[in-house]
């Protein structure tokens, strides 16, 4: 016996929910990487803070040690680093992490090590976990999207 499956699906349809969850994702990765309040990957216990803004952690002064992130005097250059977050259009998804402030650039990135006082990358690497596992939930959440906008599929 032969059955027929009929069904309003639109690839119009699969295109906007890759979009949508693509853009979620690159937001949150841009959160991640910028200084933000995770939640435990478990389910189980307290917020975990990564990014950036996390990596500022000594009191200055004294000046941190060379190699190690700049302390905090002002916090000037910790609260400056911000995002600008993705938006859901055509083309491509981007979202940016960054500062604005005039040293932030000779601090991270000194040509001497003596001067160098690195946080960026140091702050990406603390967000890689998060993001690795926001990436991981992205098969379920499609799924889930897709149930609720295509009429037909069993739920």
């Amino acid at each position: 016996m032969t059955r027929r499956v009929t069904h309003n699906f639109k690839p119009e349809v699969l295109a906007d929910i890759l979009r949508t969850e693509l853009v979620a994702v690159v937001n949150y990765a841009a959160g991640a990487i910028s200084g933000a309040q995770i939640p435990p990957q478990t389910g189980i216990g307290p917020p975990q803070n990564v990014g950036i803004k996390t990596i500022f952690s000594a009191a200055s002064p004294p000046a941190s040690a060379p190699g190690q992130p700049p302390g905090v005097r002002t916090g000037m250059l910790r609260d400056s680093i911000g995002i600008v977050l993705a938006k859901k259009r055509r083309g491509l998804v981007v979202a940016s992490v960054g500062t604005d402030t005039k040293y932030a650039r000779a601090l991270d990135q000194a040509k001497t090590a003596k001067r160098r006082r690195p946080f960026m990358m140091a702050g990406i690497r603390s967000g890689e976990p998060a993001i690795e596992a926001r990436i991981a939930r992205v098969p379920s959440r499609l799924g889930k999207a897709l149930k609720r906008r295509v009429k037909g599929l069993p739920r």
